[in-house]
């Protein structure tokens, strides 16, 4: 669909319409169609998007290697008298280019916006010998503390995940499974986590 320029475009479902003016330096084309590049959606992601969404958009774009953290702080400097400009710089130190699914960042904000420290994402364990086993989603290593999201196609993986899992908590870790119906009730997770934690420090 094609837009001539000036056109207002009306709010719809499931489509939020936000005017703005953009520089042609802003603009880029993927597969013939005219998109924003990607330091202006993540810039426009963490201004103008609620919730974690804005952290999941910039950390989607960063794992891609579409764009980077220097690259989004660098585009905000640039940046003067825009909507909500301080808020979206504030989250830039959140962006974490490691994470590797909408959810894990889903996730990692709950336990932040929680009160609980930033987690460690992808973090790798090695045995005592030096051998791989496993790469936890979330994880506080101090306190051999997981938290690992499952989606629904987990459920091909069952019984790999089990018994790395059993392995992990053979090692001392405690882990902790979370899934999309947990995240309905955020605060239970950041409440499990945070028990978990508390129990590692007793």
């Amino acid at each position: 669909m094609a837009f001539q320029p000036g056109r207002r475009i009306r709010r719809q479902r499931f489509l939020v319409v936000t005017q703005e003016t953009l520089s042609p330096d802003d603009i880029t084309t993927v597969e013939g169609l005219l998109v924003t590049t990607p330091e202006r959606t993540a810039f426009d992601a963490l201004r103008l998007l609620r919730g974690a969404e804005r952290l999941v958009v910039a950390d989607a774009l960063c794992h891609l290697g579409l764009t980077s953290v220097p690259a989004i702080r660098a585009y905000f400097a640039a940046q003067k008298r825009l909507r909500n400009l301080r808020v979206g710089a504030r989250l830039i130190d959140l962006v974490e280019p490691l994470a590797e699914s909408p959810m894990e960042t889903r996730v990692r904000v709950a336990l932040i916006e929680g009160g609980l420290p930033r987690p460690v994402a992808q973090f790798v364990v090695l045995d005592g010998w030096g051998d791989f086993v496993a790469r936890l989603d979330l994880a506080y290593p101090d306190d051999k503390v997981a938290v690992e999201y499952d989606g629904a196609w987990h459920w091909d993986t069952r019984r790999d995940d089990d018994r790395r899992r059993d392995r992990l908590r053979a090692m001392g870790w405690d882990v902790l499974v979370v899934s999309a119906e947990d995240l309905k009730r955020p605060e239970a997770i950041v409440a499990r986590t945070a028990a978990a934690l508390r129990r590692r420090a007793a």
